[in-house]
């Protein structure tokens, strides 16, 4: 019976605890509308600051996306074209090395020397010729 008399003790103590205070149910309807008012105003008022910052983003974020894009577009074009350009140039370099080679290791005689100078100035009188008549008539 030890055991029954403490399981009972325990039970009437723990009761204790679970009681209401005087009033309760009676101002609990107004307690529960002043607490509404007040979480109402706050969160208007955290809301109204808070909408116009997210606003902002939200309506800021595809354009900063789209020139993000747009300048990674342009940077990766440039890169490949700066590339280019020196792979090019290392190219042409190489060619004009070859040809001053192969050019200067080729003697050149007096005739074929005047043969050019012919040609070359044949084709400028030539197209002067004709540059003339054009807008002479």
């Amino acid at each position: 019976m030890d055991l029954e008399e403490k399981l009972l003790r325990s039970a009437a103590e723990s009761k204790k605890h679970y009681t209401t205070p005087d009033n309760y149910f009676e101002e609990i309807s107004q307690r529960v509308m002043a607490t509404i008012e007040k979480e109402d105003a706050l969160s208007s008022v955290s809301a109204g600051e808070s909408i116009s910052s997210t606003t902002l983003w939200v309506r800021l974020r595809p354009y900063l996306g789209l020139a993000a894009a747009f300048l990674l577009t342009i940077g990766i074009f440039r890169l490949f074209n700066y590339t280019r350009e020196s792979i090019m140039e290392q190219r042409t370099q190489q060619k004009e090395e070859m040809m001053a080679k192969e050019l200067s290791s080729e003697p050149i005689s007096e005739q074929d020397y005047y043969e050019f100078l012919t040609s070359e100035y044949t084709e400028d009188f030539e197209n002067n010729w004709l540059e003339t008549s054009l807008y002479s008539h």
